[in-house]
């Protein structure tokens, strides 16, 4: 029982991270690291690895619903598409992402690649500290959530990359900042954390009301749209300058201070080549776009 005539311990204000390493996390809080590890192996906080566009091998990606896929950019050898999770607001630069790479070239496999910080799964079968374990180059689990659970849409609402190999792991470890604060909180009450979830799968609640599209998948298709009728606009004005796709994303992007009162189209001209190519040819929307 503590002791109400003890004063309790000064710790200074949290300044306003919204993550941290647990290096960085101990100083923050006056403990030591191996104190944040403690915690992460009896369940009263969670870990976190952040990852930037990192390659991933076994990623499975198709049961995720395809309009969600949103084109990001592309280059010489292929088209780069993101997933952010659905409907899904108020993303933030380091919520967690998927991305896949597909190539051009029909021969060439697709790659998967992720974003952002995943929560890593870790087996607690013994009592050894889970920062032993992270030092060594064994395969982790890493989970995404992207919505809490509603059994009324039709993809799912969490990933798991299973067995990923991640050599410098490590370095890539963040406590998140309402973990930080839990610990916080109970430095200076003195009163043991309970134990959380170890894996932070959606609970089951009641469906919402509306369930509106991504916001960045809106954006995308806002700009396809402005992209299409500025397309159709162009044909209509100058018909012998767009024969082919090339020369008509071409003459789109020549006409870009009429068309979208800028300088540059706001999608590049392969990008525009290959819409407009798959359309006049198949009649079909390119890809995912």
């Amino acid at each position: 029982m503590t002791n109400k005539n003890q004063t309790p311990p000064k710790i200074p204000p949290l300044i306003p991270l919204e993550y941290c390493s647990p290096e960085r996390a101990a100083k923050l809080l006056g403990c030591d690291v191996e104190d944040i590890f403690h915690w992460v192996a009896t369940e009263a906080i969670k870990l976190f690895a952040e990852f930037s566009l990192y390659k991933v091998d076994n990623l499975d990606v198709d049961y995720f619903s395809d309009h969600e896929w949103y084109e990001d950019f592309s280059n010489n050898e292929g088209v780069y598409f993101s997933f952010n999770g659905p409907s899904v607001s108020g993303e933030k630069p380091y919520s967690p992402c998927i991305h896949r790479f597909e190539p051009d070239d029909s021969s060439k496999e697709h790659e998967s690649y992720i974003s952002g910080l995943w929560h890593l799964e870790y087996d607690l079968n013994s009592a050894t500290y889970v920062q032993s374990r992270i030092k060594e180059e064994t395969p982790y689990n890493l989970t995404i959530v992207f919505q809490e659970y509603n059994d009324s849409v039709p993809f799912k609402q969490y990933a798991t990359l299973h067995h990923v190999l991640v050599s410098d792991m490590p370095d890539r470890l963040r406590i998140r900042r309402d973990d930080i604060l839990k610990i916080q909180k109970h430095i200076i009450s003195g009163e043991v954390m309970k134990r959380t979830s170890n894996r932070p799968m959606p609970e089951k609640k009641s469906p919402p009301a509306d369930i509106g599209p991504h916001p960045t998948a809106e954006r995308k298709a806002a700009t396809r749209e402005r992209v299409w009728a500025a397309a159709i606009y162009a044909r209509e004005q100058w018909p012998d300058d767009c024969k082919t796709a090339s020369a008509w994303a071409s003459t789109i992007d020549n006409h870009s201070l009429k068309l979208f009162d800028a300088d540059k189209a706001p999608l590049s001209q392969e990008i525009m080549a290959r819409m407009l190519g798959k359309a006049m040819k198949e009649g079909i929307p390119y890809k995912k776009s």
